[in-house]
């Protein structure tokens, strides 16, 4: 059986439980098989989401299946399953007895599990921005993208590209790092601002960080960093200094 997700708290402590499906019902028009999309709960776009556009819960990619088929329709010809996470491509689980508690706020430090996601690692990031006098938005819509954080103080401006963790462990964050990549060079339309990528300094990716230890891709695009301790601590490296960093893990 289908659980509608009411609000953005219910789906993104939906996320970060990690287990079951999520189903993007967005329209019954010609775009069905481009926008309509299933989800693992644990999928990195869930963050990138809203339930401004239906959302449905399923414990299982069997119930999720039935339900498609018989509420939306084929498989993509109405929707799609999601070609970052696969979806219905993954392992069987289990049914969960009851739905994940929702009632928990994504604003709250009490996350459900020991993952340190991206939601975690912009609010840390946001703070110490604040505490050293920079203006900050969130969310900034752009015509390339939704930027993360657009941070200003004095003549220097700064767009950063967040990426946390998630339940997929090493594989996803090496993932989500290409992936913050890709993203902030398309950010890169202004000559004035300064670039930068923010994730956790968590194991998994030292991991990631170690098979750059070669490039010179980070000077050539004039990429800076900025890395989150769980503590909280905000470290920042330039496109200069980030090789060096790598070579110290």
């Amino acid at each position: 059986m289908e659980y509608k997700i009411k609000n953005d708290e219910q789906l993104y402590s939906l996320h970060r439980n990690g287990r079951g499906f999520i189903f993007n019902y967005f329209t019954n028009g010609k775009d069905a098989n481009k926008y309509n999309v299933l989800h693992s709960a644990s999928c990195y776009w869930i963050t990138k989401s809203n339930t401004n556009v239906k959302k449905y819960f399923f414990k299982n990619k069997k119930e999720a299946a039935e339900w498609l088929i018989q509420n939306v329709g084929e498989q993509d010809v109405r929707w799609k399953k999601c070609g970052v996470c696969s979806a219905l491509g993954q392992p069987f689980l289990e049914d969960i007895e009851e739905i994940p508690k929702i009632e928990q706020e994504i604003k709250s430090d009490n996350i459900i599990d020991n993952v340190f996601r991206e939601p975690k690692v912009q609010k840390l990031l946001v703070n110490h921005l604040k505490k050293n006098g920079y203006n900050v938005k969130e969310k900034h819509k752009t015509p390339s993208g939704i930027i993360d954080i657009v941070a200003d103080k004095d003549e220097e401006i700064i767009v950063i590209e967040v990426k946390g963790e998630d339940k997929g462990g090493y594989g996803t964050s090496e993932m989500n790092f290409k992936m913050g990549i890709g993203q902030i060079i398309s950010r890169m339309t202004s000559e004035h601002a300064k670039y930068a990528l923010a994730f956790p300094l968590t194991e998994d990716y030292k991991r990631v960080l170690k098979k750059y230890k070669e490039t010179s891709g980070f000077q050539n695009l004039a990429l800076n960093f900025f890395i989150i301790k769980e503590d909280g601590t905000v470290l920042y490296y330039s496109s200069n200094d980030i090789i060096e960093m790598i070579n110290n893990l």
